[in-house]
This record gives C-alpha cells, sequence and structure tokens, in this order.
C-alpha cells in the first residue's frame, strides 16, 4: 500500500485499522517528521494495537511484541532529538481486532522519569 497523509484523532490517536482495509494480522508504519530547536533529551508516550517497534533517526529505540488494546501514554520511551528535523518510525502490527497507535512527547520531568523506570 502507499503512504497516506493522516492526522491523529480527536483523542490524539491513529486509528490504522480503516486504512489497513480492516484487515488482520497486517502492519502499519507512521512516519512523524519533527522539528528540534535544540539537542534535548525527550520521552516518547505509546501506545499501541497490538505490537510495536520504533525508530529515532534509523536507530531502533522500542519493541513490544505483546498483544494489547492501545492505551494513552502506556510505555515511556527516553530519546535524544537532534537540532533539525529528525524521523520517528512507528511500526504497529495488528494481530485480529483494532489497530491504533498514540503517540505523543514529553518533556515534562515526571515524564523524563518514566523513561528511567520503564522495561526496555
Amino acid at each position: 500500500m502507499p503512504w497516506k497523509k493522516v492526522s491523529d484523532g480527536v483523542q490524539g490517536v491513529v486509528d490504522l485499522r480503516p486504512l489497513m482495509e480492516h484487515r488482520d494480522h497486517v502492519s502499519g508504519y507512521v512516519l512523524f517528521p519533527l522539528f528540534s530547536l535544540d539537542d534535548q533529551e525527550v520521552a516518547i508516550l505509546l501506545g499501541s494495537d497490538d505490537q510495536a517497534r520504533l525508530w529515532l533517526n534509523g536507530q531502533r529505540l522500542y519493541e513490544s511484541l505483546r498483544s494489547r488494546a492501545a492505551v494513552a501514554d502506556e510505555d515511556a520511551i527516553a530519546a535524544a532529538l537532534k537540532s533539525g528535523w529528525n524521523t520517528l518510525l512507528v511500526r504497529v502490527a495488528n494481530e485480529t481486532g483494532n489497530h491504533a497507535l498514540y503517540l505523543r512527547l514529553s518533556n515534562s520531568p515526571a515524564d523524563l522519569a518514566r523513561t528511567r523506570s520503564s522495561p526496555k
């Protein structure tokens, strides 16, 4: 399937199911170009239905192979943005049913602390 431009939903979720023609056992990729004014540490807060892999600037930072429902901010991943353009790529592998992604970046002290206590 070709790349499609989508916007997040009202609750900040990207619903991949209709984009993937409601198919099961398929992966969807979501590409986020990010511009940062400075080099900075951030927390990437992610929730996915089902499995997820995340790359920042070509480096894999995260992988979850669990079957689960998408919950906002379920996982907290430490990331270092460089000054200028950054590329965040997320693969969400659907097993059956819903196929969705929550994703946001934060530099709040509480969210950064979560990245230090989250399992990899």
